[in-house]
């Protein structure tokens, strides 16, 4: 059976199934009970915009733009976050999206759909030059999704779903990009490095799909301890704090339909929810100057999903 969740419609880029639901709903830029500091809107387009990754100090973001009504999606770069032009990188009607940079390499990764084709596969290109393409995997019978690089990139990790079927049995790989290993860490999804390299955080079905917790492991994929409760929702889109202390993700409460953010630190403790507006908030990134960066259709109309940043409530 199809394991379906609030994740599926980001894992397969189907943002054609947002556009189909839009309607006259609108949310408001705050609502009492957030706090959240120099909140900003970073993109204002006509199309959805999701999946940030960078900002960096100010320095490039990476994110993916649905056009054609959503029926595809690209790469995008701001020289800054708040540049008033953005890049193109790639280029087709096809389904690319998930992005993660090295600034050591210069390199971008991405998970893409070719046009017609039922599977994913990650790429990658030059962060500059954009447009020549490495396919980093190729398997015809399973779909690979949500790549991120070591800080040093020369490693890789990303999900595995065989038949392109999304659930439990998902799996979390990592690729040795100098000699072309690949290793199967567990079970999992949507993993991400540490900023020290030594941990990798990731979502991880209960027993029940409908619920999701936090995990982390070793990068060897040892050492797997739980952070977060089942009882909580669906969580997932974790990211590390650049100290690697504290951890940001969404979850979708039980019998509550819109995503939030919350923050959490690595041993348990103190999990705090950062949003609370009827909005859908995701897909965070933890910039190393402070800053998170999430996907959020506040302040418009419903499913006008763009990227917004606010300053974290802890001092790195």
């Amino acid at each position: 059976m199809k394991l379906k969740s609030k994740f599926y419609v980001a894992s397969t880029m189907m943002a054609a199934v947002l556009l189909s639901s839009c309607g006259s709903k609108k949310w408001g830029i705050t609502v009492p009970g957030e706090n959240l500091s120099a909140l900003s809107k970073v993109t204002d387009d006509s199309e959805i915009c999701q999946f940030p990754f960078g900002g960096d100090n100010g320095k490039a973001l990476f994110f993916a733009v649905y056009e054609g009504k959503g029926t595809f999606s690209n790469i995008y770069k701001k020289d800054n976050p708040f540049a008033p032009s953005m890049t193109q990188k790639t280029s087709g009607k096809n389904e690319n999206g998930a992005p993660t940079y090295c600034e050591q390499t210069d390199k971008v990764a991405f998970a893409g759909k070719l046009e017609g084709n039922g599977m994913r596969d990650i790429y990658l290109m030059n962060a500059t030059q954009g447009k020549a393409l490495t396919q980093i995997t190729n398997t015809p019978d399973a779909s690979e999704n949500y790549p991120c690089f070591s800080k040093d990139g020369k490693l890789l990790v990303y999900e595995k779903s065989a038949g392109g079927l999304i659930g439990a049995s998902t799996e979390i790989w990592m690729k040795n990009l100098q000699t072309g290993e690949n290793t199967l860490l567990c079970k999992g999804r949507m993993p991400s490095f540490s900023p020290d390299g030594k941990s990798i955080v990731y979502m991880k079905y209960a027993a029940d799909v409908k619920f999701a917790c936090i995990w982390i492991m070793d990068i060897d994929g040892d050492n797997q301890v739980q952070v977060t409760d089942a009882n909580l929702g669906l969580s997932g889109h974790p990211r590390f704090s650049p100290d690697g202390n504290y951890i940001v993700f969404d979850c979708t409460k039980n019998k509550k339909k819109d995503d939030d953010l919350y923050m959490i630190q690595r041993d348990g403790n103190n999990l705090t929810q950062l949003t609370v507006n009827k909005s859908y908030d995701g897909q965070p990134y933890w910039a190393s100057d402070g800053n998170i960066y999430f996907v959020s259709d506040r302040g418009g109309k419903a499913e006008n999903r763009q990227i917004w940043r606010f300053k974290a409530p802890v001092e790195m």
